[in-house]
């Protein structure tokens, strides 16, 4: 019912979706520090694509998909670095960057 204790203690969070809505999920993931491996589906926010702490797999390639798990427990990235990337997702934010868009 409540996905947060698994994604504060978990190490890593593995999405391995071939499409997705905006993506929610990975930046909630982020917001605890948790490591993200993820593929490059349809649909993920294109804002993610450029994130440096989230390790990107391509469509249909389990072997990379495995690597990037297993390269993610190995070099964890620093959890303070994931919490303060997750910020630039949060509602006041994206409100901001949409009225300066627009105005």
């Amino acid at each position: 019912k409540n996905p947060y204790p698994y994604l504060k203690y978990s190490d890593i969070f593995c999405l391995s979706s071939d499409f997705e809505g905006f993506g929610l999920v990975l930046i909630e993931a982020m917001a605890f520090g948790t490591k993200i491996v993820t593929t490059k589906c349809k649909g993920a926010p294109s804002s993610l694509i450029d994130n440096k702490y989230i390790d990107f797999s391509p469509l249909n390639n389990h072997m990379i998909l495995a690597d990037n798990i297993v390269r993610s427990l190995y070099f964890p990235s620093p959890k303070p670095f994931l919490i303060k990337e997750s910020k630039q997702y949060s509602s006041e934010e994206r409100s901001l960057n949409y009225l300066n868009e627009i105005i």
